[in-house]
This record gives C-alpha cells, sequence and structure tokens, in this order.
C-alpha cells in the first residue's frame, strides 16, 4: 500500500484519533503478524486481507489497540485511554477504529476487499468493581479472521455498564475514500441488548482511505453504598446498694453512626421525681427498706427525632438493725458496786461470828 497523505488528510486524522495509545496489552491474537509505515506517506501494506495490524500508523500508532474510551464531558478529540476508573452515572464515549490492512495495488483491488466486515462490542453483564469490556473486527475472508482489544474499567464499588441507546452509533470515514472526513449515524448499527452492539460494514476495501473510526456511548451503574443505621442503645445498668438505703446507678451505652445521647432520666421506683441528667453514674437513698425496680431511660438525636432506649434493674436496701442482748440485765460491776458488795458480805460474816460465839459460852 503506497500512497501519498494529504496535509488536509493528516489534520483531519490528528483530530480524530488525537494521540497514539500507550498501552495495548489487551489486544488478540497478540502473536499476527504486523506492518510497518516506512515513512508516513509510505506505508506498504499486507498482501491479504487483515486487520489493524500496523504498528506505527500516522497520527494512530499501534492499531493492534483500536478499542479505547474516555469520560463524555472530554469534548476535545483526545483524552482516550485503556484504562478507566468510572463513577457512578458516568458516561463514557468509547470508540473502534477499523483499518483493512490489505494493499490493493500488491494484489489487486478485488482480492484487498475484506467481505462481511463486521464490528461487535461487548459490555460485561454482571456487577462487580472491575471490568474488561471488548470490540472485535471479523471479516470472512480475514487473516486472522477476528481482532480484538479490550478497555479495562475499575471503580470504587461494584457496578455494571450498558449502551446509551438514546446517544448515536458514529461513524466517522471518507465516502469512497476521496474528499474531507465526515462523521455520520452508523446505518449498519444496531444493539441486541444492553451489553451487545452490532455493526456490519459489508465489503470494505483496503487502504487507510478506507479506515473506520466507530463512536458510541456507554453508562456506568455504580451500586450505591447503604447509608450506616444509627446505632443507639442503652447496654447495662449496674445498681449498687450501700449503707443507711443508699445506692448507686451507673449506665453504660452505645450511640454511633450519627446517634447522640442527650440525657438520662432515672426512675427509682420509690414514686419520687425523676432525675433528669446527662450523667452516667447517680446516687439515690430510699426513705424505707425494700425491694425497689431502678429505670433509666436514655434520649438520644437521631437525625432530627429523638429516640430512646431504656434499662432497668432491681434493687433491695435495708437499714442495719441495733444490737440484740439476750435473758435479764446484768448488775452494774463497777468499783463502787464492789465496794458495797464487800462491806455488805463482810457485816453479815461477823454477825455470823457473833451468834456462833454466844451459843459457845452458854453451854
Amino acid at each position: 500500500m503506497r500512497f501519498k497523505l494529504s496535509l488536509a488528510y493528516v489534520a483531519t486524522i490528528a483530530a480524530i484519533v488525537a494521540i497514539p495509545v500507550v498501552a495495548f496489552a489487551g489486544f488478540a491474537p497478540s502473536n499476527r503478524p504486523t506492518f510497518q509505515c516506512i515513512t508516513p506517506t509510505n506505508c506498504p501494506g499486507a498482501k491479504y486481507v487483515t486487520f489493524n495490524s500496523f504498528t506505527n500508523a500516522p497520527n494512530y500508532g499501534d492499531e493492534r489497540a483500536f478499542f479505547d474510551a474516555k469520560d463524555a464531558t472530554i469534548t476535545s478529540p483526545g483524552g482516550y485511554q485503556d484504562k478507566l476508573t468510572v463513577h457512578d452515572g458516568q458516561k463514557i464515549v468509547m470508540r473502534a477504529y477499523i483499518h483493512n490492512n490489505a494493499n490493493p495495488k500488491a494484489i489487486g483491488e478485488a482480492a484487498a476487499t475484506a467481505v462481511n466486515t463486521r464490528l461487535q462490542v461487548l459490555l460485561p453483564t454482571s456487577k462487580k468493581t472491575s471490568h474488561v469490556t471488548a470490540a472485535q473486527v471479523t471479516a470472512d475472508n480475514a487473516n486472522p479472521r477476528t481482532v480484538s482489544d479490550t478497555v479495562d474499567l475499575s471503580g470504587a464499588r461494584p457496578f455494571t455498564i450498558a449502551f446509551d441507546k438514546s446517544a448515536p452509533v458514529q461513524v466517522t470515514y471518507r465516502p469512497n475514500g476521496q474528499g474531507d472526513f465526515v462523521t455520520r449515524a452508523l446505518p449498519g448499527a444496531s444493539f441486541s441488548n444492553d451489553y451487545t452492539l452490532n455493526a456490519n460494514f459489508g465489503n470494505m476495501k483496503g487502504c487507510f482511505e478506507y479506515a473506520n473510526l466507530v463512536t458510541f456511548t456507554a453508562i456506568v451503574k455504580m451500586e450505591r453504598p447503604q447509608p450506616e443505621k444509627p446505632v443507639y442503645r442503652c447496654d447495662a445498668l449496674s445498681v449498687t446498694a450501700g449503707s443507711n438505703r443508699s445506692i448507686n446507678a451507673k449506665v453504660s451505652y452505645t450511640a454511633e453512626s450519627g446517634a447522640k445521647l442527650q440525657s438520662i432520666s432515672y426512675d427509682f421506683g420509690d414514686n419520687s421525681a425523676p432525675l433528669v441528667t446527662d450523667k452516667t453514674s447517680v446516687d439515690h437513698t430510699y426513705a424505707k427498706d425494700g425491694t425497689y425496680t431502678v429505670a433509666a431511660t436514655l434520649s438520644f438525636k437521631v437525625g432530627e427525632h429523638v429516640k430512646t432506649a431504656r434499662c432497668s434493674k432491681q434493687v433491695t436496701v435495708t437499714t442495719p438493725a441495733p444490737p440484740v442482748v439476750l435473758g435479764k440485765e446484768l448488775p452494774d460491776t463497777g468499783p463502787g458496786s464492789a465496794v458495797s458488795m464487800f462491806a455488805a458480805v463482810s457485816a453479815f460474816a461477823a454477825g455470823a461470828h457473833y451468834v456462833v460465839s454466844t451459843r459457845r459460852a452458854n453451854r
């Protein structure tokens, strides 16, 4: 294939294709024969029908990497990539470059014409955080019969990607290989479903003049993160009885994901007024012995609402009883009492001695 590129041709191709693709790990078959331009205006091609096998095509670079994409908000000619990070609702412009490398001057126009040339683009149907999209070009008499290339997409969350059927499938080409490039809707394009695009080009002549650039749009649908549900609860209420019917009540709680503790209302179960405070530990004294149910009602601010959670615990309180003495009361055994008792005993003994002595004298 030997031809001369006009300045207008070069400028138009540069605007359409923009910059050479650098990464081309996704093309196949990777071991197919390749071709090179000797100069930008001297590009002898293949002696048979084959697609996208020039490694230094003018203003494109390696044709084997013929499928790429960019964010639809990039309206300048460039920005296409083989790997793209996506986000929810993003529109992506994808393109496929199709070039029959056969040299009609070497083998004749009929032999250099690709028969029943077709483009198929496949998008993944699963929902994952990374996907490989693929485009393949096929012709009945091409060698290899099919060539393919991929675009890698990745996102922060699982996503799917589907064709935007409301956007046209367009082709940029030179009618009959002559004149200026035009961009029109591709009449042979159709969607089998949301994930499969088919385009039929019929018979395609060989040489750069008959190359086609197909563009279409896809939309990313990313799984949206579930908002964290606020967590608010009373985990435990501990009540410790002290002396003289006193208690200490202590609350532990959880407030997460937007929930915030506002106050705690303590009901001590003795008909006293509830104690409302922001403290998690309070004291109380009961007027009477008994068993009481202590309850703590926690109020949480959750968004624009107030939510409550409750804990309760029983406690028994008493007062110490006075010491209990068994039997009669013991006499006072202090020093004074001991002296009096000794005197009484001595007097009794003296009287007894007098009586005994008198009795002996009268015998």
